[in-house]
């Protein structure tokens, strides 16, 4: 093709092109049919753990809601929030690690086959995009408060620092009438502890 003066010159353009466009329309029926399997099975799998998990707070016995960890608040915030990351793993995660990787195997092998010395500097460099994907999926971690030090349970890996505050809010709109009742200077103590619990994940 770089060769303008051949005689099918042409012809071979025209070809290349059109198989160009068969790829991408290729390209997008096999994007909407992943995406579809992948939403389907994110549903069914969080809508399957949602109920067991419900279905199981059900018939626990009534001590077991005494404790903190176990406010109203932390519960439906489980139910309705962190179930739904299990969609978000089962669709985007798996789906885009195997393009990757696929991306990766047939590029290693077209780039080999036309230059096998662009393909090992190419192929040196594939730990230091690993390392920093890496690091950055533990930064995201700890920004979410998977992770991070200092949290409201240095021993929990999975300290959501938000189950605090979502403890004392839905404790607060339950019993709203007794909280009024408190008077002014109860309130504003209240809320002062509302915003302290709020500055870690701010932070």
């Amino acid at each position: 093709m770089m060769v303008p003066t051949i005689d099918d010159y042409q012809k071979k353009i025209n070809f290349w092109c059109y198989m160009f466009l068969i790829l991408a329309f290729g390209i997008g029926i096999v994007q909407i049919c992943q995406r579809l399997a992948f939403a389907v099975l994110g549903e069914n799998l969080t809508f399957n753990v949602r109920m067991k998990l419900f279905d199981s707070i059900i018939y626990k016995h009534i001590g077991w809601f005494d404790s903190k960890a176990k406010a109203p608040g932390i519960l439906s915030n489980v139910l309705s929030e962190d179930i739904s990351l299990l969609n978000g793993l089962s669709t985007e995660t798996i789906s885009i690690l195997s393009e990757a990787l696929g991306t990766v195997i047939v590029g290693m092998i077209i780039a080999f086959y036309f230059s096998w010395r662009m393909a090992l500097v190419t192929l040196g460099m594939i730990p230091l995009v690993i390392a920093g994907g890496a690091i950055s999926i533990k930064l995201t971690a700890k920004s979410r408060g998977l992770s991070a030090p200092g949290g409201p349970n240095k021993n929990d890996t999975s300290t959501d620092y938000y189950k605090e505050s979502n403890a004392l809010l839905s404790d607060l709109i339950m019993n709203y009438k007794t909280v009024i009742s408190f008077g002014p200077k109860n309130i504003e103590f209240i809320i002062e502890k509302y915003s302290k619990l709020l500055i870690i994940p701010n932070r």
